[in-house]
């Protein structure tokens, strides 16, 4: 309980940081111990509105803001042996993930920054990546017009990251027909975002080796 009360300390010190890896400062295993902890606090009955804001700040807080440590807490490492290893929260990824979409996925502002910072730089991977590439593709297609506004105040190489993510896998090929609807909407809308959404698709495209890489 100590260490508990240490790790929510130094979580809460840096709530009024804005840089994308505020909650990432954290070493690896306390990210991982609190927000478990947090979790488990979250799914109590009893919590009083009070408490279960403070906790849902806490959560956003130390939920992984970018995706190299995502990918380290809900991930799969492939080793060099051929072999491989679960990551820490890799077999309850989806529960901690869908947690953070049920609080979060109507409080646009915050949601939608953590889903931009967690796709700059990332990769399509199975299971818990997947899921989160589902859920920003999810989103870009319910609030089409309001995500492009809100994205294009970003650089372009967060936006061509971000697009990079929505349409990496194992056969982007496949993204063509939404990739072209998608693009007529967002022209209308935007043209720098539409237009570095073309260029990641078509490096996408052009860099494919049939592996999602």
């Amino acid at each position: 309980m100590k260490n508990f009360v240490v790790i929510l300390l130094l979580v809460m010190s840096l709530h009024n940081e804005t840089c994308f890896a505020q909650d990432d400062r954290l070493s690896l295993k306390a990210q991982v111990d609190s927000l478990t902890s947090i979790k488990q606090f979250l799914e109590k009955e009893n919590l009083s509105c009070k408490d279960k804001s403070c906790y849902n700040n806490l959560y956003y807080n130390t939920f992984p803001s970018t995706f190299d440590r995502f990918n380290a807490i809900f991930g799969y490492t492939d080793l060099p042996d051929g072999n491989g290893k679960a990551n820490p929260l890799y077999y309850e990824s989806m529960e901690y993930i869908g947690l953070f979409v049920e609080i979060f996925s109507q409080k646009h502002v915050l949601y939608w920054s953590r889903l931009i910072s967690l796709s700059c730089g990332a990769h399509w991977d199975a299971d818990a990546v997947n899921i989160l590439q589902d859920y920003i593709q999810t989103t870009v297609e319910e609030n089409v017009k309001d995500f492009c506004l809100f994205l294009s105040d970003y650089n372009g190489k967060v936006i061509s990251d971000f697009w990079h993510f929505y349409f990496d896998g194992p056969h982007p090929e496949k993204y063509k027909e939404d990739y072209e609807t998608l693009y007529l909407k967002i022209e209308g809308i935007d043209t720098k975002v539409a237009n570095l959404m073309s260029l990641s698709y078509d490096k996408i495209l052009s860099e494919h080796d049939g592996h999602g890489q």
